[in-house]
């Protein structure tokens, strides 16, 4: 063949190959995403505290969100929000406005439908998004354990997981990516999962390499980056499958992001209050053997401003992260109710979330649809109903806001519970619906977290068990928050 053929030859075997993805490209930027549905019903009422949901159709530097734990981009410039403890995704168009995409706000008393209209989709501590090809919105319906699609019908339907246990079980998913190509990675328990566009399912790493895998990051060479919080680590799957260690000691890992120029980033939060894990970005020099670099906040963890130098701006637990085309880095600030953008030049400035979480003593607006009181237990009565559908209180909060993994030997739970009041709190341990202990707590305030409160029993390996959290304001009694989680036991 001469060279003038095989040159011929050559570009259009390049054609072939990049032409289907160029279309797919352009395809994806085209796709719009889903309508956003009815907004948020309460007002945004200054000194209120941050976490609510509120301020839709506005600009998102107005709105309020609640321990915002991801945020991914999409091609037409939005932000997608996991709105965590508000139970609803948020979407921040390019002109700064947000709204809501699905979620009424009111966390699911049970497992999901299969199909719900996204005006109504019940979600439960949703952690991780994603922009699929098509425009549709993946979440990690953490608590629900299923990953969900929002559908630019207006629809919320189950892809793994859930009540029917689609494709298969799945164990508090923290993350989602969608791939190019239509598959998508799932960051699940202590496994890292991959669903083919055709439906088949592989496991990518498990609990031999991986502890509690938090966010996943896909690099130009196929690579897949996995921030492992358990564990501390950063870890690589290579396109071959094969599982490494990239950085290790990296304290409180809770996010990873890799930049168009490979440039990799992860957050880091505290543990408690130790001092040896600092809330902050930092970005690591793989290739090059260079410093790791302290690139956002100040490594103490707290607020101190909405923007500035990026390393004079404080942060509170950062959750996942996201880089936008133009460089800049997208942080879920969790503790802080919102979301930050890390600008090339080094600037720290907030995109959505305003205000601060509420201080003991602080009177709350009256709630959507009725007076700040009308919640479960109203009147003074007791009642035990904490997921009814008129809740949408947020008096209470509890920390730990996922799922608690035991080793196979546990025989107590450990938690930790802080209130935005002074409160009377009880635990209950229970499986199956049946109660297993139950415990009651002195008054516990919003000043500090709790000391340690354990609740021992009889665990049994591979078994699931809910910790239910009910607290009863010390002033106005008829105040009542709950809060449930799930406590998993390794083994069996």
């Amino acid at each position: 063949m001469d060279p003038t053929t095989r040159w011929w030859a050559r570009a259009a075997l390049l054609l072939i190959a990049v032409g289907p993805l160029a279309a797919r490209t352009a395809a994806d930027q085209a796709a719009p995403l889903p309508n956003n549905v009815a907004p948020a019903p309460n007002a945004c009422a200054p000194g209120s505290g941050s976490r609510n949901w509120c301020g839709d159709g506005k600009a998102a530097t107005k709105a309020k969100l609640a321990g915002p734990t991801d945020v991914a981009v999409a091609p037409d410039g939005s932000l997608i929000v996991a709105d965590t403890e508000n139970n609803v995704i948020r979407r921040i168009g390019p002109d700064g406005a947000i709204g809501t995409l699905a979620g009424d706000g009111i966390a699911t008393r049970g497992p999901p439908r299969e199909v719900e209209p996204a005006r109504r989709g019940r979600f439960d501590g949703p952690t991780g998004v994603a922009v699929a090809p098509d425009g549709s919105v993946l979440v990690a319906d953490r608590d629900n354990d299923a990953i969900r699609r929002i559908t630019r019908d207006g629809r919320v339907r189950v892809v793994m997981g859930g009540r029917s246990e689609r494709i298969t079980a799945l164990q508090q998913p923290e993350d989602v990516v969608a791939l190019p190509n239509g598959d998508i990675l799932v960051a699940d328990g202590s496994r890292v999962l991959r669903l083919t566009a055709a439906g088949a399912l592989s496991e990518l790493a498990g609990y031999e390499d991986l502890d509690t895998p938090v966010q996943l990051a896909v690099q130009s060479d196929g690579g897949v980056l996995i921030a492992d919080e358990g564990r501390a680590r950063l870890m690589r799957v290579s396109p071959s499958g094969t599982v490494s260690t990239l950085a290790r000691g990296l304290g409180r890992l809770t996010g990873v992001a890799v930049a168009a120029d490979g440039t990799i980033y992860v957050s880091r939060s505290k543990r408690g209050h130790s001092s040896k894990t600092k809330s902050e970005i930092l970005r690591l020099d793989l290739v090059h053997g260079g410093p790791t670099v302290r690139v956002a906040g100040t490594g103490r963890d707290g607020f101190n401003g909405n923007a500035g130098p990026a390393t004079e701006v404080a942060l509170s637990q950062p959750s996942q992260l996201a880089v936008a085309p133009d460089g800049a880095v997208l942080i879920a600030d969790w503790g802080n109710d919102r979301i930050r953008r890390l600008t090339p030049a080094g600037f720290l400035e907030t995109v959505a979330g305003r205000d601060r979480p509420l201080r003991a003593g602080t009177v709350l607006p009256p709630r959507h649809g009725g007076s700040g009181s009308a919640v479960p237990g109203a009147g003074g009565k007791r009642s035990d109903r904490c997921y009814d559908a008129t809740t949408r209180f947020w008096t209470f909060l509890f920390v730990p806001r996922s799922v608690r993994t035991l080793s196979a030997r546990a025989t107590k739970v450990v938690v930790r519970v802080q209130t935005s009041v002074t409160a009377r709190v009880e635990l209950v341990l229970a499986r199956n619906g049946t109660l297993l202990r139950k415990r009651k707590v002195g008054k516990v305030s919003e000043a500090h977290v709790s000391k340690p409160i354990r609740v021992s029993a009889r665990l049994r390996r591979g078994v699931r068990y809910w910790l239910l959290v009910r607290g009863r304001a010390v002033s106005g009694g008829h105040i009542v928050r709950c809060d449930r989680r799930w406590v998993r036991v390794k083994g069996g």
